[in-house]
């Protein structure tokens, strides 16, 4: 199917890519997904796919190969295909346009966000999105396993949590709306200073019909949880009377004064008649430049002294934390002069550090460094395990060196051989590749061989896979 229209576009500057939804991705645009299920007639699940797409990843030409006095556009397609076993059960396709009157508009954060549907019944499903730019014919894609299974038709249940950057009321018929709201999804699942408050949607199902003896009440209680199970914010509890059986729950908070991490927004419904709850979880991510960009520099203020800067107010134990974060970059010269400096002379390196790999010190922010930090968080949301953070798994050292593959190739368990991944980067060395194989089976991918210099080289690195 094609079709053209313009997509919702949302500027959210300086903000780096995540993606909360899991699976393998590959392409050189790297775009969000996200999913969420709702229920619908017996025995069917309502599926909706969001997708989150960077405004300047895309090729915007000019409308007259002669003069661009009509102004430029991106065309490109988005599709999903979904699979039971070995079969294509669904594929859909549409064909977009961006339009803009001149370059000038497109800026860094810029999302164009576009949503796709489906009706399933219970099973497991492979969901393959893509996005393609169809004047450079360059593209990305994500691939991740689905498990639908039934709502109930008589005990208290919930939708999924769709995150969203906006909730409001709208009466007309987009692919943003439903049961009277607009929402715009966050398929990144991002927050922090430029986009503060986490809105979300949610719908409940089988309240406890209304009778004039009993509680006509229920209650929804939402808290803010570190990775670790700690409550670190709890939203004030609403008592609702209830309408009807099935109800709509939406809501916001705050959360830019969170520090950087990953987070679980839970939410818990209880019925006021008979007294049953139910929860439901999302995760999300709370990103801030402050906490990783340089807050002061070597400009005095008017007492004389100088500013605050970001490793001033850091143990010494601190510091070496944050050194040990820049391993894959630092010098062996780099590391052996760290060891050897007091608390003082570890904060002054780690200035020069960062300082000495500014691509533009004209800037207010430290590029190199804010990207390697980006890559950090996305390595520790992508990689880590019960066992060790991501950023310190061989994939996570990878990505962080080189960011985003061009491509992987993934090899699941097989009774004849042990799951493994080969990574290829068309742009580094002419083209390089890197085999990881989960040797002890236990989901970490440990590097094996690789093509490129300095790196690990075992021509018979496929021994591993027996």
């Amino acid at each position: 199917m094609k079709r053209y229209l313009l997509l919702f576009c949302m500027t959210m500057l300086f903000i780096p890519t995540f993606s909360q939804a899991e699976g393998i991705r590959g392409g050189t645009i790297f775009y969000e997904i996200d999913i969420a299920r709702f229920r619908t007639a017996e025995d069917w699940t309502y599926l909706e796919i969001y997708f989150s797409i960077p405004r300047d990843g895309l090729s915007h030409d000019a409308l007259s190969h002669q003069k661009a006095d009509d102004g430029y556009k991106a065309s490109f397609e988005m599709g999903i295909s979904l699979f039971s076993g070995d079969s294509l059960i669904s594929e859909k396709t549409v064909q977009n346009i961006d339009p803009v009157a001149s370059l000038d508009e497109i800026k860094q954060g810029q999302r164009l966000f576009n949503a796709f549907s489906l009706y399933l019944k219970k099973g497991t499903y492979k969901l393959r999105t893509h996005v393609t730019d169809l004047l450079k014919m360059q593209g990305g894609w994500h691939e991740m396993d689905i498990e639908i299974t039934p709502f109930s038709s008589t005990n208290l249940d919930m939708s999924d949590i769709e995150l969203s950057t906006n909730i409001s009321r709208d009466t007309t018929k987009t692919i943003f709306t439903k049961n009277g709201y607009r929402v715009i999804p966050n398929p990144g699942s991002l927050f922090g200073l430029e986009v503060p408050i986490l809105f979300y949607y949610c719908e409940i199902y089988n309240l406890s019909q209304l009778e004039t003896d009993k509680d006509s009440s229920y209650t929804v209680q939402s808290v803010i949880k570190d990775i670790d199970g700690n409550l670190v914010k709890e939203l004030d509890q609403k008592i609702k009377m209830r309408m009807g059986t099935d109800v709509v729950e939406i809501g916001k908070t705050n959360v830019a004064g969170l520090t950087s991490g990953n987070y679980r927004l839970q939410i818990t419904v209880t019925d006021g008649s008979t007294g049953k709850s139910i929860s439901r979880d999302k995760d999300f991510v709370v990103y801030r430049h402050a906490d990783f960009i340089q807050k002061g520099s070597a400009k005095t203020q008017e007492s004389g002294e100088k500013m605050t800067d970001e490793f001033s107010g850091l143990t010494e134990g601190e510091l070496d934390s944050t050194f040990e974060l820049c391993r894959y970059i630092a010098t062996g010269k780099e590391r052996k002069q760290y060891k050897k400096l007091d608390l003082i002379g570890k904060r002054t390196f780690l200035k020069s550090f960062w300082r000495q790999r500014d691509k533009d010190p004209l800037t207010e922010f430290n590029e190199y460094k804010q990207e390697y930090y980006q890559r950090v968080n996305m390595a520790n949301a992508r990689f880590s395990s019960t066992f060790k953070k991501g950023w310190k798994t061989d994939r996570g050292m990878i990505y962080i060196k080189n960011g985003e593959p061009d491509e992987i190739e993934r090899h699941p368990y097989q009774m004849s051989q042990k799951a493994y991944e080969i990574w290829f980067y068309y742009s580094i060395e002419g083209g390089v590749q890197y085999y990881f194989v989960d040797i002890r089976g236990m989901g970490e991918m440990q590097l094996v061989n690789s093509t490129a210099r300095n790196e690990i080289h075992d021509d018979d690195w496929e021994r591993w896979l027996e």
